[in-house]
């Protein structure tokens, strides 16, 4: 029996050395600095960070050096408020960057009513109210993936804390809902501070996933965030 072949590469997002959330940690670290190590620990491409050129020759060359590849970027989308006309308009120029630097996924983020970053307890996080709602979100979302596949790169949905999209029930009606152009990010740190089991939603969702996010989770602190209404 042959041993099964996996078409996946494992790359690296530069939150390992800086952050964008929060500018001042690794804010000190160089961009060349990540690229070296990632390519000595042998990771084979980064998702970009804001220390990356925004021009795709840039970016091409800055990542050649280190012979890395551009895996993916995220986007801010605000399709929970904006038309699909809106935001084709807004994502132009990052879906250029990612055609042309060989990226074949965008991470997209739902921003629109998200909590992250703000003073506000996780439970008081943006839901959509009605089936309606659901359904809408969902037919835009779509329109607008493929609108990206049609430039070679596809949409991977990343469910996320304090958003729209957040447990695995959203996932599930989020994947029901839309067509398949839309692919999902599967994390698997977000969906175990959500309540979910990783195992179960990734096995449910395979056929869907089009990209992985892998990290960490202390079950003590994801308690008290819970019983002390933390943001």
């Amino acid at each position: 029996m042959n041993a099964p072949t996996w078409n996946v590469k494992i790359g690296i997002n530069p939150i390992s050395w800086m952050n964008d959330d929060l500018p001042s940690l690794g804010g000190e670290t160089p961009l060349e600095t990540a690229l070296k190590e990632g390519a000595e620990i042998g990771y084979v491409g980064f998702e970009l960070g804001n220390k990356f050129p925004k021009d795709a020759p840039s970016l091409n060359a800055v990542l050649g050096k280190y012979n890395l590849a551009c895996v993916s970027g995220w986007y801010s989308g605000r399709l929970a408020h904006r038309s699909v006309e809106e935001e084709i308009a807004s994502v132009g120029p990052h879906l250029r960057l990612l055609a042309d630097s060989g990226a074949t996924v965008m991470v997209y983020g739902e921003v629109a009513d998200a909590i992250q970053g703000e003073a506000r307890p996780l439970y008081k996080r943006p839901r959509f109210q009605s089936q309606q709602q659901w359904q809408e979100y969902a037919n835009k979302l779509t329109a607008f993936a493929a609108h990206l596949l049609a430039h070679g790169v596809r949409l991977a949905y990343h469910h996320h804390m304090g958003a729209y999209v957040e447990t695995p029930a959203d996932v599930d009606q989020l994947m029901a809902l839309t067509g398949t152009e839309v692919g999902l990010l599967f994390d698997t740190g977000h969906i175990t501070f959500a309540g979910g089991d990783a195992l179960a939603v990734l096995n449910k969702h395979i056929d869907r996933i089009c990209h992985v996010h892998c990290k960490d989770v202390r079950p003590n602190v994801v308690k008290l965030a819970r019983n002390g209404h933390w943001s």
